[in-house]
């Protein structure tokens, strides 16, 4: 599938259907489903509440939507209506567990606790709009499948990695095994670049174009080499920053020659594009025989210049993207390593890695 050659140049969580048999689907937001069973002492370490959005001493049935929706954003694992139930069940038990592990803050010791702090943290510090922030994602998602996994044989932190694995089960086998992330990331990342030759939107990341986009996929998955899964495979890690941190700061040419590949690369599959991908790469070869022509004339002292100029200009655009990128890397770690340390109840060292 030519589609995929999209990956040698590029270098939203799936909506479920609700039933009608989802528990408390008929409660506003505001009805109070649980109440504390009692709250523990504060431990040392923990993160004073400077902010007053951390300490929960009930649940509402606002905060089960909420609590459902960032479950499947953050870990990328959509839930069936009975697995939505079950989840209600098991906050509002944890909620209810006398001597239980309130307040129910970022620094919690529970499983419901962390990913409900994690949550309210979360929504408090971004605005909605940044919840499609996939490089923002993956990095919570890691933060909190390592806080689940250090919780041992917890019923709870077990029951949400089964969740987290159920959704990460192969699409395809092979070396390495297509995986629905893996797949709905190059989805995710063919919308956008068909969206950018065609210079309007045209195509949606939408459950049903990432079902479709998979199964083709998976159909071509076992007979592609070893070096295309893996370049695929490295898409949800490498696609968010790309687009996050390389497209925004890209040049105006640049964007254009990657509109111009793309175009190339997507038209067999798309034939909605055609006419304006020839008509971009038509314009794009006149731009680059005019600056051949122009580069024929000029003396090799001019041509000197020019490169020296063009050198440094790229030199400053890098030193730029490397200081943001570093800059909000930097942020990311003080972050995370904040919220893990106050989220442990034993001594001694301890990092976070992201996971897929």
């Amino acid at each position: 599938m030519k589609t995929l050659l999209l990956c040698g140049v590029l270098l939203g969580s799936m909506g479920v259907a609700r039933g009608q048999n989802l528990e408390g689907g008929d409660l506003p937001d505001s009805a109070v489903v649980a109440r504390s069973g009692g709250a523990r002492p504060t431990a040392p370490g923990d993160i004073p509440d400077i902010m007053g959005i951390l300490d929960v001493a009930q649940v509402t049935q606002g905060d089960i939507r909420g609590m459902t929706a960032y479950f499947e954003w953050v870990l990328q694992a959509p839930l069936s209506v009975a697995d939505e139930n079950e989840l209600r069940r098991r906050i509002i038990a944890d909620w209810q567990r006398p001597g239980s592990d309130l307040p129910k803050t970022i620094t919690s010791r529970s499983a419901w606790g962390f990913i409900k702090g994690a949550s309210t943290f979360d929504s408090a510090m971004f605005s909605d709009s940044s919840k499609s922030d996939d490089v923002r994602r993956l990095r919570n998602q890691g933060v909190i499948v390592t806080r689940l996994r250090a919780l041992g044989n917890d019923a709870d932190a077990q029951w949400i990695l089964a969740r987290y694995a159920a959704a990460r089960r192969p699409l395809a086998s092979g070396m390495p095994a297509l995986t629905q992330p893996i797949a709905d990331m190059l989805a995710g990342a063919t919308v956008f670049a068909l969206n950018e030759v065609a210079g309007k939107k045209i195509a949606d990341d939408s459950p049903i174009f990432r079902a479709a986009f998979s199964r083709r996929l998976a159909s071509q998955w076992p007979r592609m080499t070893v070096a295309q899964r893996r370049q695929i495979a490295r898409m949800p890690d490498e696609w968010p920053s790309l687009k996050s941190f390389y497209w925004p700061y890209a040049s105006a040419a640049g964007r254009e020659e990657k509109r111009v590949v793309w175009g190339r690369q997507l038209s067999p599959d798309f034939p909605e594009i055609r006419v304006v991908a020839a008509r971009r790469a038509k314009a794009w070869e006149a731009i680059q025989a005019k600056k051949r022509a122009a580069w024929a004339k000029l003396s090799p002292a001019q041509r000197e210049q020019l490169i020296s100029s063009a050198i440094a200009q790229n030199m400053a655009a890098t030193n730029a993207n490397i200081a943001a990128m570093s800059a909000s890397v930097m942020a990311s770690h003080a972050t995370n390593m904040n919220i893990i340390n106050n989220s442990r109840s034993s001594s001694g060292p301890i990092d976070y890695y992201y996971v897929r």
